[in-house]
Order: structure tokens, then C-alpha cells, then sequence
């Protein structure tokens, strides 16, 4: 869970009123439609938009009560841009006895008033990239960032060219996709973890259509198919918060599978409160998980703090590690604890982000990774300026001994030409020297790049990062995970517009030694099939804040979001051989 990004509404402005948009339309839009790379630079292109009476039509007049120049000057006025109609916006006033044209759909705008919008089903019927298919109208509508960026590319068109062929001709390692979730009601932002010895694979996911619950799914057989998704938690004798969030998984070399939560409460619709951290584990092979942990004390939380993003990672030796932010009045910081006891006991959270040194900061995100030698390593950003990049932003790692104290301060991992999103970076350990970084670099444009930094030395520095999508810096990259493999080399996945569906990729390096630095191949296909593509948090193909990614062996196991159903997210799964 995090909490949305601040969103600027846009006021429908209609015969010199001001209003709040269309109703029901606060979920609506954001996304990038498949179709739109026939039309590059639509919104500046108006001789491109072919409407037959003209609703929709870009316009210059100064607007109501002036007809302007749309096409039918008796009826239709302009929205201009300075009411949030960029380009400006033919309309007309509508009713029960005065139709729209039957391109058209009269909707409620402001108060009693009604007026004729453009009727779409995607995207692609819309002026994009400033205008959006409304989901629950049906009718284009000015784009609102909804808690998102908007995403990047170039000026509305694809980013690469030509657009891959439905086949997804450039084939990488991963196979076909299977469900994870299944395809009914509203699944996002989940992480998995491989039991190899047994064949089982446990899949966690926020359950949008099960209110204050988490779901997931069990697989018994190397991800052929997978059970009856289940939701969490089980036992509400221990977790008694109203709402859970932020499922991330992990297994132990027993074949015990563990998945953390934060938990809270919500009251009139304000903040969350009462926070807790929790984890489940399941000696079954994953089907069940009935023993449930509060990880945290009691006192973590207090009035008008914050508990966020939890992470949970086991050692060879068994210890379980969690970290989280707590952010208070006084600082933000990034908390660990852990269990020596397969979580009978957790140690008092402790602070290992050195946040007195550094001031106030957005300081969140926090991943965790551990190496053989069982020291883990925790990763975070720290946002000091814009949240969607900037140079001004950092992310940071710390080290620590295998008892949990800190081994030395914080270490910077970007440098000043990385421009670091609040994104979630990510982190992987080959052994206990190489450690790999990755997070998202760009613009406030939504032009970001997923990149990743290596160090050869435990964690104590790290060399300049690298990209990893193959494409121009014209699109949007994010929401990625990186892994290791048996050999050392590092692989990545992440979602990527830049043929402006939504798809996931993935690309791998070479490990990184004295001599060679990591440098990442051609980037291939992991899902097979296209989705809409998002960065909003209030739609229902929302992809959630992350994915999954791991490697066991020769194997790479992914999972993912998408809305490929019903423009609807839910899981999907992928297994793919490495050579």
C-alpha cells in the first residue's frame, strides 16, 4: 500500500460553471490504447480527427456563449483549453427531446446540465494523449493523471517501430502465460516464490474484488496450472485490521512458504490507522497458510504515523528478515526486524536508514536481499524533489551482519546523472560479493528508464548504473524485478509502453566482475499477449507497485499483472528455461 500520489482534479467547465467532471468518473482513464501508433501526434493534428458531427473536434474559440469554429456553428460551442480542454473541445448542450448526434453520448457535466461527449470503446478513438476513453461513460474525456504519471512516448506515438507482429516475434525464454488468479473480479501487484525440490509455487496478489483481504494461488506442479486462488489471512484472531495490503512472498529451504502484510484500519475515508505488519506461513507446500504474526510491536505505530511496504526475505540459516517505513512527525525511516524462530518472536524494530544524517525525505520502498554467508542487504529510495525523476532523489543500501547489526552507513547507489522515480527499487545477491541494484530513471514526463548498479565488493560501493530496455528513452519503464541465476548472470523484468500497448520484458546480463560490467541483451517478450497500459492507481487494469521474479537453477519464473480480460487486472504467471 502507499498512499496515492497528489492528483490534480480537473473542473468541467460548462456555461461559465465550475464542476467536477463526469460522475462516476473519478476511476476512469490514464491508459495508453493499443491502436494509437496509426496516429502519431493525434492532439496536433486535427485534420486527422474524422468525426462525423463534429462532437470532440479540437477548437479555438474563446468558447461558451460563442459558437467558435466547430463544425455545426447554430449548435455546437467550444470547451477551450483554459478550462482543461487542450486543443478545446466541440460540444453541445443536450436532453431528453434534444439528442446528441449518434457519435455522441449526452452525459450529466455539471449540476442539471448536460452535454454531448464523443463516444469511444479504447483509447485509440480519442485525441490522444490528451484525451482518454472513459471507462464508465464510454465517451473521450480530458486525460487526469489519476495518481499516475502519464505515460511516455513519443508525442503519442510508439516508441519503437514497427509495432511487434500478435506472435511476439522476438522470442526470449519465457513460455505461455497461465493464470494465476483466474480471470473474475480485480487482482494487482503481487509477488511469487519456487519450492523447486517439491515443484510448488506460491503466488500473492492485492484482491481488489475481496475488500480487506489479499489473495493467493498454489501450484503443485512447476506452474502447469495453478488451485483455487485464497484469501488472506486466515486467521482474523491475530490480524483484526479491517483492510490488508502489500503481499510479498518467500520460501525457506524447507519448502515452508512465508507471505507479509501491512494491516490496518480505515475511518470515513481518511488516512489508514492502527497499522500492524503481519506474516503467514504455511507448512503445507503453500496450499494453506494458517499460522498467522504480528511482526511488528504494538508501538510502532502511533497517531498521524505511517507503516508501509513490507518485505520479507529468509536466509539459508532460517532467520526471517522484514523490513518496512515508518513515517512519524519527527523523520521517515526505513525499520527492520526479525524472527530466529519461525516467527514465534521478532525482534524490536530497528532503524537502518541513517535518516538524522540526511533530514527530511521521502524514504520508502525498501527491498531486501540475502547472501550465502546469510548478511542481508536493504535497498530504498529517498525522494527529495519530484517524485515522478529526479536528480535530486537517491536510493540507498544498507548492510548488515548476519546477527542484524549494521555493517557501516548507508551507501549512495545512484550518482548525480540518475534521476531516481518513487518506484520500488530492487535488489539481488550473487553469493555475498556481487550485488546488484535496479530502479527507474527519468523525466517527470513519464520518460523513464529501468537501470541497474553492481557492486563486487559485498555492497560497500557501486560502479555507474546501466540501462536495461534496449528501446529509446522515449517511454515509460517500470514496476521492475531483478534476479540472479546459478552462473551469476542477472535478469530483469518490467512493464513497458514503447509500442504503447502494455507489455512485460525481459533482457539479461553477464555477471559483473573486474573486467565487464553488467551489460543487458536484446529485451524479449514475458507475457504473450498485450494489455492497456497505466500508471494510475484508481482504475480497475491497475498493475499494482510491483512484480515477481525469481530463478531457480536453469528455470525463470515470473508473475505479473495485466488487464488482457475485460480490460481487468489479474495475474498472470510464466516459466521460461534458461540456456
Amino acid at each position: 500500500m502507499r498512499l496515492a500520489h497528489p492528483t490534480f482534479a480537473l473542473a468541467l467547465l460548462v456555461a461559465g460553471c465550475s464542476g467536477e467532471g463526469l460522475p462516476g468518473d473519478k476511476d476512469d482513464g490514464g491508459t495508453v490504447g493499443p491502436d494509437l501508433a496509426a496516429l502519431p501526434d493525434l492532439a496536433r493534428r486535427p485534420d486527422l480527427v474524422m468525426v462525423k458531427s463534429g462532437i470532440g473536434d479540437p477548437c479555438t474559440s474563446q468558447g461558451f456563449p460563442s459558437p467558435g469554429d466547430c463544425k455545426d456553428e447554430k449548435k455546437q460551442i467550444c470547451l477551450p483549453e483554459g478550462f482543461g480542454f487542450q486543443d478545446g473541445y466541440c460540444t453541445q448542450s443536450c436532453s431528453g427531446t434534444d439528442p446528441c448526434p449518434s457519435d455522441a453520448k449526452c452525459i450529466r457535466a455539471q449540476g442539471n446540465m448536460m452535454a454531448c461527449f464523443l463516444i469511444c470503446k479504447t483509447n485509440a478513438d480519442c485525441r490522444g494523449p490528451d484525451y482518454q476513453c472513459s471507462q464508465q461513460s464510454g465517451v473521450c474525456f480530458p486525460y487526469d493523471d489519476g495518481g499516475g504519471v502519464r505515460p511516455a512516448t513519443n508525442n503519442g506515438a510508439a516508441c519503437v517501430l514497427p509495432v511487434i507482429d500478435p506472435g511476439f516475434g522476438l522470442k526470449g525464454p519465457f513460455g505461455a502465460n497461465v493464470s494465476a488468479s483466474g480471470t473474475s473480479g480485480i487482482q494487482a501487484e503481487c509477488a511469487l516464490s519456487v519450492d523447486p525440490t517439491n515443484k510448488n509455487i506460491v503466488v500473492a496478489w492485492n484482491d481488489l474484488g475481496n475488500q480487506g483481504f489479499l489473495g493467493t494461488s498454489h501450484s503443485g506442479d512447476d506452474g502447469k496450472t495453478f488451485g483455487k486462488p485464497l484469501l488472506l489471512p486466515m486467521d482474523k484472531m491475530v490480524d483484526m485490521n479491517s483492510d490488508q495490503s502489500d503481499p510479498v512472498t518467500a520460501v525457506d529451504k524447507l519448502g515452508n512458504f512465508w507471505i507479509s502484510w501491512v494491516g490496518f484500519n480505515r475511518s470515513g475515508g481518511g488516512n489508514p490507522n492502527n497499522m500492524h505488519m503481519f506474516a503467514a506461513r504455511s507448512t503445507n507446500g503453500g496450499v494453506t497458510f494458517p499460522e498467522v504474526f504480528q511482526t511488528s510491536p504494538n508501538t510502532e505505530w502511533v497517531a498521524n504515523s505511517f507503516i508501509d511496504k513490507p518485505w520479507i526475505a529468509i536466509g539459508s540459516d532460517g532467520t526471517v528478515w522484514m523490513t518496512w517505513n515508518r513515517s512519524t512527525q519527527q523523520r521517515v525511516d526505513i525499520r527492520m526486524v526479525r524472527s530466529t524462530d519461525n516467527g514465534k518472536t521478532w525482534s524490536m524494530p530497528v532503524t537502518i536508514s541513517d535518516s538524522l544524517s540526511r533530514g527530511s525525505a521521502g524514504r520508502n520502498l525498501a527491498q531486501i536481499a540475502i547472501g550465502t554467508d546469510n548478511k542481508p542487504v536493504v535497498v530504498w529510495v529517498e525522494l527529495y524533489d519530484e517524485q515522478y525523476g529526479s536528480t535530486d532523489n537517491e536510493v540507498y543500501i544498507q548492510r548488515l551482519d548476519a546477527d542484524g547489526k549494521k555493517n557501516g552507513p548507508n551507501v549512495l547507489v545512484s550518482r548525480g546523472t540518475d534521476s531516481p522515480t518513487f518506484d520500488d527499487p530492487s535488489v539481488a545477491i550473487f553469493g555475498n560479493q556481487n550485488v546488484y541494484v535496479g530502479f527507474v530513471s527519468g523525466t517527470s514526463s513519464g520518460v523513464w528508464d529501468v537501470r541497474v548498479a553492481a557492486s563486487q565488493d559485498g555492497g560497500a560501493k557501486f560502479g555507474p548504473s546501466v540501462k536495461v530496455n534496449d528501446d529509446k528513452s522515449c517511454a515509460t519503464h517500470f514496476h521492475h524485478q531483478i534476479a540472479v541465476d546459478g552462473k551469476g548472470n542477472v535478469h530483469a523484468i518490467w512493464f513497458d509502453n514503447r509500442y504503447l500497448t502494455g507489455n512485460v520484458f525481459h533482457a539479461s546480463s553477464g555477471p559483473a566482475d573486474a573486467m565487464n560490467p553488467v551489460k543487458f541483451g536484446v529485451n524479449t517478450f514475458v507475457n504473450d499477449t498485450p494489455f492497456e497500459f497505466t500508471t494510475r492507481r484508481d482504475m480497475s487494469n491497475w498493475l499494482g507497485d510491483y512484480l515477481g521474479l525469481t530463478v531457480v537453477g536453469s528455470a525463470i519464473y515470473a508473475a505479473w499483472t495485466d488487464a488482457r480480460t475485460n480490460n481487468r487486472s489479474h495475474i498472470w504467471f510464466a516459466k521460461g528455461a534458461l540456456k
